[in-house]
């Protein structure tokens, strides 16, 4: 009886021994050591769409920068016209030397344009050659360009606006002396020559 408890004590005794030297030599010597795995937290809130989100509301910030002095613009031009409409009559006046009559002093129109008439006269005992020069070709048509006016007599001057928007041109009558023999009106007025004029304020409105 204690032959059989020697023997299985010393089947679980090697058991034992077996188990301590095989099992950590196959293992390294070291027990495997489990990664800890990242757990994602769905609830918490995402860096990239804050930023994209920001960039976002500065770009609209720059938006709205951009625009505010397109609007700043539209006043000053407002402001810029109304003070042009105010000078237009120290423009008539500031022609320099003139010994011919423009009347009316200026035009106006509204926005749709349209026929308008003025008169040049020559109060003088001299032969006189006008020519007419604007601010705005592609919206004005004049005419006549060139012509003469007799000693004591008037010529008629038309001037056709086309619809465009409201500002402030002008209309420019240069006049020189002319002869019996001339005969083209646009040959008295030579390249480089200074010559007196007379200014006609062109003023388009808004209504």
């Amino acid at each position: 009886m204690l032959d059989s408890d020697v023997a299985l004590l010393t089947a679980a005794f090697a058991s034992i021994v077996i188990a301590v030297t095989v099992i950590p030599g196959c293992c390294g010597g070291r027990r495997p050591v489990k990664k800890p795995k990242k757990r994602r937290n769905d609830g918490e809130p995402k860096e990239q769409p804050a930023r994209s989100t920001s960039l976002s509301t500065k770009s609209a910030s720059v938006s709205v920068n951009e625009v505010a002095p397109q609007v700043q613009s539209a006043d000053a031009d407002l402001s810029d016209f109304t003070e042009k409409e105010q000078s237009t009559q120290q423009m008539s006046e500031s022609s320099g030397e003139s010994d011919l009559i423009l009347d009316p002093g200026k035009l106006k129109w509204n926005r749709g344009g349209g026929l308008q008439r003025v008169t040049l006269s020559n109060p003088t005992n001299e032969r006189r050659a006008v020519k007419a020069k604007c601010s705005d070709n592609s919206l004005y048509r004049v005419n006549p360009v060139f012509a003469f006016i007799e000693p004591g007599q008037r010529i008629n001057v038309d001037i056709v606006r086309d619809t465009g928007k409201p500002k402030i041109d002008k209309m420019v009558f240069v006049f020189a002396k002319a002869t019996s023999e001339d005969i083209q009106p646009k040959s008295v007025f030579k390249p480089g020559a200074s010559k007196p004029s007379l200014i006609l304020p062109l003023i388009a409105t808004t209504s």
